[in-house]
């Protein structure tokens, strides 16, 4: 799918500590993305991050959790469908800076639900006539929404978005964990180049990513 997403306004709280730093972030979105393309639940949503950091000479690790009412991208991996419920979401990891141009960073994440979540894929366009289904406990009972899209299954049950538009399903579904590892480059201070590689393990699901960062003013 191709088009415009959410838009969102955040503020982010900075305090850098001799021991530890750590900054937290709240993020707003605005269902301004097309539904019918999976880009938006159609609510208001929120994501609270809090992130903790320590610098080891060449080496800083991190730490994050967070609570939101949605399963939200990273620049690591753009997911396949757009969910609205509550979950928590955990990352842990480590950069090391090879010299002030290249970096190297790697981590693991886990997402935990908490009740039903509704799954809008981003796979399949909804139909003018389209309906929501809901799954049993393994996803497996959704059944395919008619249209044009040619869509090839899964064998992996917790891949709903590859069957229905809209799939309301219990918690264990949409759980995830994986594992991410990237490389940075910054040839100038007010530009960052990263590449990478992001394995979600209860999707069976690979992700190649690539992006390009600039910064303003101080």
């Amino acid at each position: 799918m191709n088009g415009l997403g959410n838009a969102f306004i955040g503020g982010r709280l900075n305090v850098e500590g001799e021991s530890v730093n750590y900054n937290s972030t709240l993020e707003l979105t605005a269902p301004t993305g097309d539904k019918s393309h999976g880009f938006s639940t159609g609510r208001v949503t929120a994501d609270w991050t809090n992130r903790f950091s320590r610098r080891f000479n060449s080496f800083t690790p991190f730490g994050s959790a967070g609570l939101a009412n949605t399963i939200s991208d990273t620049n690591f991996f753009v997911r396949p469908f757009t969910s609205l419920g509550l979950v928590s979401h955990f990352e842990g990891g480590g950069t090391y800076d090879f010299s002030k141009h290249v970096r190297a960073s790697g981590s693991v994440y886990a997402i935990r639900a908490d009740g039903n979540q509704t799954i809008i894929s981003k796979v399949i366009k909804r139909q003018t006539s389209g309906t929501s289904v809901s799954a049993g406990g393994s996803g497996t009972s959704a059944a395919p929404v008619q249209g044009k899209a040619s869509v090839q299954a899964s064998d992996n049950a917790n891949r709903v978005f590859n069957t229905a538009t809209e799939t309301v399903v219990p918690a264990q579904v949409a759980n995830d964990n994986g594992v991410s590892t990237w490389i940075g480059v910054t040839p100038r201070q007010e530009t960052d180049f990263y590449v990478g590689y992001s394995r979600s393990m209860h999707y069976d699901y690979n992700s190649l990513f690539w992006g390009v960062g600039f910064r303003f003013g101080k």
